[in-house]
């Protein structure tokens, strides 16, 4: 089967295009075509009955640059314990995803809501960082925000987080993108449609927790509003 690079194939056209070649082929002959070509790496399975013939990538970059951003790690770890819920991140990271490259980089750590005001005042009364700024707006952020300035402010509960590296997901930026003013201050919200379909294009994705987070957020149908026809049944 030929199949094409960008498009998401549902098992039944699949089918066509198999049996359309392979005129008298059984049920069972095609099945094992699939899986042959899954662990050949030539078709990959998305999602039960969808499938794409280009690689995705596995993982994203959620590395931390700035030192400060490397100290505010271990500053929070020590503080709190290695098992305290928080994650960092900088909006660097948004330029994976953006047709312009953002600058100036803004240092975002999330925690549970009721640790938002804490953290920030252990942070800023530390002494060790030059600029931090509690849930601020986005006004807010663009008089005082500088280059490496801290933003302390709550994640949604139950998001899709990576506790052990205390880092963000692909899925949480996901949704994030579509529905968070603060990212949103990033970036034009024209932007927002190619930057969610090129992610479900390039990236392996888990699709339940997308919809999942999207849901707790009461984004899901600004999610779907911002995929193409043929990446929304991924979502439903």
């Amino acid at each position: 089967m030929v199949l094409e690079k960008e498009k998401i194939y549902k098992l039944d056209e699949l089918k066509e295009l198999y049996f359309d070649s392979h005129k008298g082929k059984s049920k069972i002959a095609f099945y094992k075509a699939i899986n042959k070509m899954i662990k050949n790496d030539e078709i990959i399975r998305l999602e039960r009955g969808f499938y794409c013939a280009k690689q995705k990538k596995n993982i994203f970059d959620d590395d931390l640059y700035c030192d400060d951003s490397i100290r505010l790690k271990t500053f929070l770890t020590t503080r709190y314990g290695d098992d305290f819920e928080f994650i960092i991140y900088e909006s660097t990271i948004l330029n994976q995803f953006l047709n312009h490259l953002l600058a100036k980089t803004i240092i975002v750590v999330e925690v549970p809501n009721y640790y938002v005001e804490h953290v920030f005042f252990e942070i800023r009364d530390s002494n060790q960082f030059n600029s931090v700024l509690l849930n601020p707006s986005s006004d807010e952020l663009y008089h005082y925000g500088d280059d490496c300035t801290i933003v302390v402010r709550p994640y949604v509960s139950k998001a899709p987080i990576n506790l052990k590296k205390h880092a963000t997901t692909i899925e949480k930026l996901f949704v994030d993108i579509i529905c968070d003013r603060f990212l949103n201050s990033f970036y034009e919200g024209a932007e927002v449609p190619i930057m969610v379909n090129n992610i479900v294009t390039d990236y392996v994705l888990r699709y339940k927790t997308i919809v999942a987070y999207a849901k707790r957020r009461n984004a899901y149908k600004n999610l779907l509003n911002n995929l193409n026809d043929d990446k929304k049944e991924l979502f439903q």
